[in-house]
């Protein structure tokens, strides 16, 4: 960064942040004031107009600020200063949020003086003398490798103890960090914690470093080019050295997906297959239908295909013939469990239920609660207004209320108003991997009205099963899709925004079996060379179908398979052809359906079946087959 120009106004940096000042009536309140201050951290800059204005305009600086010659500096990749940046706000958030119980004030009104600065830079500098503890170092951003890291920072701190100048530099940077996380504490103070400071943060600081920025660029050619490495502008060039190679996932820029689209399709088949069906189910079914768990089975299953209301259920006494009945919105297994579970919890409580009380009675006579009692459903309702009265019909009908017959304790038909929720926006917003507390944001955002996120996992819970069963519903088909496509790590990482790292580390395994990206991306490309190699493409033609994925992975998921195309073409045209020839379809019929041209000659079908079938021709191969069954 050795540019200069020559100066044409007064230019000032904050001794305090190491920011310049922008402001352009700045001159102005220099000649009549002698005093600025700066618009980042509010401290006083303090100037004395000593020398003439035309000295001014003939001193020559560097054209950066000291944050800038330090945040583009090219010895380091930028995915490291972007993790810098997250780890240094991580480490002053600490006393900043301490300064409360410090200084017995609330941190609205605490104001960062420079003493107070120059304490809070005293505590975080030892980073540049040492390592940085691990739980300092957890997600980092764009999935960066806590080895790579240190790896990065143990060079930062060789440079800084080494030479002057870069320490300066950086010591400007950490305190105008300090300062930022300072004025976003403040502004998001909150319960004494910030949500997801780490996010905040980053794009807090993005506005002020136009990292992906042609600037950018220009600085990476420069690192590799002190690496022994010519200039280039992306990876498919070659040619570059090993220390480029080990780092080109760091500058390869991501190629942006159309996330839309995909989850468009996969709602869009969800829709076909769930029916609505807006009347009441009555079971006329005995009891004993449902002493079958896959009968029982089918009732809950039905949930996520009729997408009811709830169920009403009946609880049977099995010694002596009392019953209850009430509703779920679950499954009828869970409100059992739930009523075993209350009761023991509500052992010494006045306010415990007749039906609590029996199962206490039971289980201190040493019996199994589940071998007395049993549940099954006898409404299924697509309403709570019909829901609550049909719970309300069955106690009446039965009189359960009365102990002699049964063990409701009130009217039933209670439980409040349940709160509608768009089912298909849920999945939607599932399919692009929202957290559930991202989701309750957005619901607030559509239509103006909090709901809170334990109410939006019962609905799920309701819907699908759970989050778990929801996410492999809808995101790991839109995963699929995108992989089919042949877009890599990094471009969904761009695409699903800071989830897509943790997409990728922790919910990808989880949805694909234990797999990881790579074992299932490798899975999948086979799977697609496979069909193409039945309907007959030769590689060029699988290159160009499949070009996101590239001639050497393709060419490598044949080699590692089947060991060249000719050997995939013995391994999966042969048992097609042999049922071919066996149905009496014509050589000429055949070698169309794999793809070859009408005008390829008779010789050319007659020597790629002798290479299947022994040297037999095409006659001969039928008669065999034929005889074979």
């Amino acid at each position: 960064m050795n540019e200069f120009y020559e100066k044409e106004k007064i230019s000032l940096f904050c001794e305090n942040c190491g920011v310049r000042i922008q402001n352009k009536d700045h001159n102005n309140n220099i000649l009549n004031n002698n005093t600025l201050f700066c618009q980042y951290c509010g401290i006083e800059i303090k100037f004395d107009y000593e020398f003439s204005q035309s000295n001014i305009e003939k001193e020559k600086i560097s054209c950066n600020s000291p944050l800038e010659r330090f945040y583009y500096d090219f010895k380091f990749p930028k995915i490291f200063k972007q993790n810098l940046v997250i780890v240094i706000s991580r480490l002053s958030y600490e006393p900043i949020r301490g300064l409360e119980q410090i200084l017995k004030k609330k941190i609205k009104n605490i104001e960062l003086t420079k003493e107070l600065l120059d304490k809070l830079e005293a505590i975080i500098k030892p980073i540049t003398k040492k390592n940085i503890k691990s739980v300092y170092l957890k997600n980092l951003y764009n999935n960066m490798k806590t080895e790579e890291f240190c790896n990065f920072h143990k060079i930062l701190r060789e440079i800084i103890n080494s030479n002057s100048n870069f320490n300066s530099d950086f010591i400007v940077f950490l305190r105008w960090i300090i300062n930022r996380v300072f004025i976003i504490t403040k502004e998001k103070w909150k319960k004494n914690n910030i949500k997801k400071l780490e996010r905040i943060i980053r794009t807090d600081l993005k506005n002020y470093f136009p990292i992906c920025s042609n600037n950018f660029i220009k600085h990476r050619n420069l690192w590799e080019k002190s690496n022994n490495s010519r200039e280039i502008e992306g990876l498919d060039k070659k040619r570059v050295s090993n220390k480029v190679k080990n780092h080109n996932r760091y500058f390869r820029n991501p190629i942006n997906i159309n996330l839309e689209k995909y989850v468009k399709t996969v709602i869009g088949d969800y829709k076909k297959k769930v029916r609505f069906r807006k009347r009441q189910v009555k079971l006329e079914i005995g009891a004993s239908y449902f002493n079958i768990k896959s009968n029982k089975n089918k009732i809950n299953l039905n949930r996520g295909q009729y997408n009811y209301s709830g169920i009403v259920y009946r609880i049977i006494d099995k010694i002596n013939g009392k019953m209850l009945y009430g509703f779920t919105t679950t499954s009828i297994e869970e409100r059992l469990k739930n009523y075993i579970e209350f009761a023991e919890k509500k052992r010494y409580s006045p306010n415990i239920l007749k039906i609590e009380q029996e199962i206490l009675n039971i289980k201190d006579s040493g019996q199994n609660v589940y071998d007395i009692f049993i549940i099954i459903p006898v409404d299924i309702c697509f309403n709570m207004n019909t829901l609550r009265k049909r719970e309300n019909y069955w106690i009446n009908k039965h009189k359960t209320l009365d102990f002699n017959y049964g063990y409701n304790s009130n009217q039933g038909g209670g439980g409040g108003p349940k709160i509608k929720l768009p089912m298909f926006l849920i999945a939607e917003y599932i399919a692009k991997g929202y957290y559930i507390s991202e989701i309750s944001d957005l619901l607030f955002n559509k239509f103006g009205f909090l709901i809170r996120k334990k109410t939006i996992s019962r609905r799920i819970i309701e819907y699908w099963g759970g989050k778990y069963q929801a996410q492999k519903k809808f995101l790991k088909k839109v995963l699929i899709m995108i992989i089919e496509d042949g877009y890599k790590t990094n471009d969904i990482i761009n695409a699903f925004g800071h989830r897509g790292r943790h997409l990728i580390e922790r919910i990808f395994p989880r949805l694909f079996n234990g797999k990881t990206f790579t074992e299932v991306k490798k899975k999948i490309l086979t799977r697609l060379v496979r069909q193409l190699i039945i309907e007959g493409m030769g590689q060029k033609k699988i290159v160009k179908e499949l070009r996101r994925f590239g001639w050497t992975e393709i060419n490598n998921c044949i080699k590692q398979e089947w060991g060249n195309l000719r050997e995939a073409r013995q391994i999966l045209w042969k048992p097609l052809i042999m049922e071919l020839l066996r149905n009496d379809i014509s050589g000429p019929e055949i070698f169309m359906f794999l793809g070859y041209k009408n005008s390829t000659s008779i010789n050319k079908h007659n020597q790629l079946i002798r290479s299947f079938f022994w040297g037999m021709n095409t006659e001969e191969a039928k008669q065999f087959i034929k005889k074979l069954v």
